[in-house]
């Protein structure tokens, strides 16, 4: 009986250590999804961060948002961009470091002007933030 349970314990050890490789392998052969599900978490942390400074921006100016939000989604424009025409400056959030130091990029952001982020005013007066380079089919937006 003790070699029989003998055999059976090795059988056992024999397929845990093949599940085991078959997880290791799993995960090493999907770095581009998970590379892409860290850089939407930073998304969401972005569009959250965005939303948050225009909320703080309403509560201080009586509710009035940031005067440059369109009405259509339009890209918002870098920190450090020389100038925004085409896209929507929210500079007044970062003037002085009130509510942010530096308007967030977009991970997968290549441009030397927009952030990769965009801004809209919806029908209801709300302040939409949205990240159109979201990743494996994600939808990241902040409405406020």
């Amino acid at each position: 009986m003790q070699r029989k349970e003998k055999k059976i314990l090795e059988l056992l050890l024999g397929a845990v250590a093949a599940a085991v490789l078959a997880g290791i392998v799993v995960i090493a052969a999907s770095p581009e999804r998970q590379l892409a599900a860290t850089k939407n978490k930073e998304r969401m942390n972005d569009v959250a961060m965005l939303a948050s400074a225009i909320e703080s921006y309403a509560a201080y100016n009586n509710g009035a948002l940031p005067p440059t939000v369109p009405s259509t989604p339009t890209e918002i424009c870098q920190s450090t961009a020389p100038d925004c025409q085409g896209y929507v400056d929210l500079s007044m959030l970062t003037d002085h470091g009130t509510y942010l130091t530096i308007l967030p990029n977009d991970p997968a952001t290549i441009s030397d002007k927009g952030t990769g982020y965009q801004i809209a005013r919806d029908a209801d007066g709300h302040v939409v933030i949205m990240a159109p380079l979201a990743e494996n089919g994600e939808v990241i937006a902040a409405k406020k």
